[in-house]
């Protein structure tokens, strides 16, 4: 039985699929597969996958006969996949060494546990600027509305998590959207008996210029938008939920709203009363209490407020 699938999405990335490519060779546990999924590249990356496949027979690879997008690349790669669990890796990213065997034991020792998140390097691909984050505690066992707590969502990465497979049965990425991991992996998550978080190993996310994620525009802001607002919505009445925790989703929802309006997109709010009590909750950062003591001064105009001074600041 194949114990992991990892997905890979591929399109373009000539340059860097190789040090990818290697990195997830090295990191595999015994008895797992590597599902290529070439998007139709117009470079050399369907050549690279093809000779990886004939020289390593853990990995597979199939060509898509048009260009279809990431979330579609990725639910290929689902279709294809017969793991036990899975992961995700993007192709211009690389893993350290033993990232998948070392943290997939973790995840098998621990009874009810079906995700595990570790921890995550942003940078330049060049050993370079780069900081390091790691997810709550490690060895810390929770539930969605755990995750929720220490604020999960504002990480809902696809690809630094190992998954059950049979969470994704019936589930798959938006094929229409930018930035898919912020509807889906919630989503995904809230099925799952209960979450580890470990700081074994590290996903390296590398920033490239031209990539999905180095461009800020009003429809990937507006995706992210409507992606945390259907978070939001689905958690109002999420049981063992405090006030305090909604507000700070409703503010970072409201972070994002700022950003899509500042761009001339048009969406809304709902309606949410943020009580100066509170407003002041010792547990919230410094900047969100800044936030949410605007947002009791301000109610539903605080978004225009901030709106107005970013542009008078030019930012």
């Amino acid at each position: 039985m194949v114990k992991l699938s990892v997905i890979i999405p591929v399109f373009n990335v000539e340059g860097f699929l190789e040090r990818c490519l290697d990195s997830v060779a090295v990191a595999l546990p015994e008895d797992s597969e590597v599902v290529l999924v070439d998007d139709c590249s117009t470079d050399g990356s369907g050549r690279i996958c093809d000779e990886r496949v004939l020289r390593d027979d853990r990995f597979s690879v199939v060509h898509c006969g048009v260009n279809v997008g990431l979330g579609a690349a990725r639910n290929v790669g689902l279709d294809r996949a017969v793991g036990e669990f899975v992961a995700f890796v993007d192709s211009d990213d690389y893993v350290d060494e033993h990232v998948f065997s070392d943290n997939l034991r973790l995840l098998c020792g621990v009874s009810g546990v079906d995700v595990l998140e570790f921890p995550v390097c942003v940078g330049g691909g060049d050993g370079g600027g780069e900081r390091f984050y790691v997810p709550g505690v490690c060895g810390c066992v929770e539930d969605f509305g755990g995750w929720v707590v220490r604020g999960g969502y504002v990480h809902a990465y696809a690809w630094n998590k190992i998954y059950r497979a049979s969470l994704w049965c019936g589930v798959r990425f938006p094929e229409d959207r930018l930035f898919e991991d912020a509807f889906v992996v919630p989503s995904v998550l809230r099925r799952a008996g209960r979450v580890m978080t470990s700081d074994v190993g590290v996903y390296h996310y590398c920033r490239r210029v031209g990539s999905i994620s180095d461009s800020v525009c009003l429809r990937g802001v507006s995706d992210l938008f409507d992606a945390y607002l259907d978070l939001y919505l689905s958690l109002v009445d999420f049981p063992g939920l405090g006030c305090d925790v909604l507000d700070d989703l409703y503010l970072f929802l409201c972070n994002h709203f700022i950003v899509l309006s500042g761009l001339g997109g048009k969406r809304s709010v709902p309606v949410r009363r943020i009580s100066f009590r509170g407003a002041l909750c010792h547990r919230r950062r410094l900047n969100y209490r800044l936030k949410a003591l605007l947002w009791w001064a301000f109610g539903g105009g605080y978004c225009g407020v901030v709106v107005g001074l970013r542009k008078l600041l030019g930012r």
